[in-house]
C-alpha cells in the first residue's frame, strides 16, 4: 500500500523521491553504490543503474521481468564497451555518430 508524505512516497522498503535537483546527489550516490533508481523521461519512468555492475543490471531484470535492456552512452564509441558489435554492419555505428547532437 502506498503512503503519501511531504517529500516522498514509501512503498515496501523502497523510497521514491520527487525528481528534483535537491535529490540529484542522493541519486548519484545510489548509482555509485550499485543501486537501481527510477528516472522520469518525457513519456514514462525508467530504471537506471550502473551498466558496469552486474548486480545492479540483474536487479533491473528482477524488477522488470523482461529483456533486453537499453543502455545510454555518452558517445557512440562507448557502445563497444557494453555490447558485442561484431554483427553490426560496417559504418552503422559511425552513422549514428554523424547524427548525434553535439553539446
Amino acid at each position: 500500500m502506498l503512503k503519501k508524505c511531504d517529500v516522498c512516497i514509501e512503498y515496501k522498503l523502497e523510497l521514491v523521491h520527487s525528481a528534483t535537483e535537491s535529490y540529484a546527489a542522493e541519486a548519484i550516490e545510489a548509482l555509485k553504490s550499485g543501486e537501481v533508481i527510477a528516472v522520469p523521461t518525457d513519456t514514462l519512468h525508467g530504471f537506471a543503474s550502473d551498466a558496469c555492475s552486474s548486480d545492479a543490471v540483474n536487479r533491473i531484470y528482477e524488477i522488470k521481468h523482461t529483456s533486453p535492456l537499453a543502455i545510454c552512452v555518452g558517445d557512440v564509441s562507448d557502445i563497444k564497451h557494453f555490447a558485442v558489435t561484431d554483427h553490426v554492419p560496417d559504418g552503422l555505428l559511425n552513422s549514428f555518430r554523424d547524427r548525434s547532437p553535439s553539446y
